[in-house]
């Protein structure tokens, strides 16, 4: 069986919404005559308009992700593979970390790290895979998916070690 993940575009909405208001804000702030700098309408509004463009862009090409689950075998093209189809067998995983952004570490947002083994003609040996599920939302289904196809992996292969980015009693990925 195939399973499929792509990016929701809930989540571009979500972050053209958060730029909308910072950038209301700082619009705000430079038509605010009290703090000494009043410029004029049409700046203040171009302005804002190209940084909303460059952040909702830049947010969406950053979130972008789609993943295919086959079995054993995972697949993935994001902006970490520069948008480069990527497959690896689970049997190759040799670590697994999480980066729990509400775990107050550096990551922004929650993904999942895999270090794999050596094999040859493979020069790429981490992979993070991005959790697109928002606070409260519930259990996220590409994780679940990605938990089975691992634990597939582990049952045929070995088992594997941990890390986390965001936790400093264990090693970094």
């Amino acid at each position: 069986m195939v399973q499929d993940f792509r990016t929701p575009h809930a989540f571009t909405v979500a972050i053209a919404a958060v730029a909308a208001i910072a950038l209301a804000i700082v619009t705000w702030m430079l038509r605010n005559e009290s703090n000494g700098i009043n410029h004029d309408p049409a700046h203040a509004v171009t302005f804002a308009a190209a940084m909303f463009a460059l952040i909702t862009g830049m947010g969406w090409v950053l979130s972008r992700q789609h993943i295919r689950i086959e079995g054993t075998r995972i697949g993935l093209r994001s902006i970490s593979t520069l948008y480069r189809w990527r497959e690896f067998d689970t049997s190759d995983v040799e670590q697994i970390g999480f980066d729990d952004a509400n775990a107050g570490g550096r990551a922004a947002v929650s993904a999942l790290v895999l270090r794999l083994r050596r094999t040859p003609g493979r020069r790429w040996r981490k992979v993070r895979i991005i959790d697109h599920v928002f606070m409260g939302e519930g259990d996220s289904p590409l994780m679940s998916a990605l938990t089975q196809a691992l634990r597939r992996g582990r049952d045929i292969g070995r088992s594997y070690g941990t890390c986390s980015a965001s936790s400093p009693e264990r090693t970094r990925c």
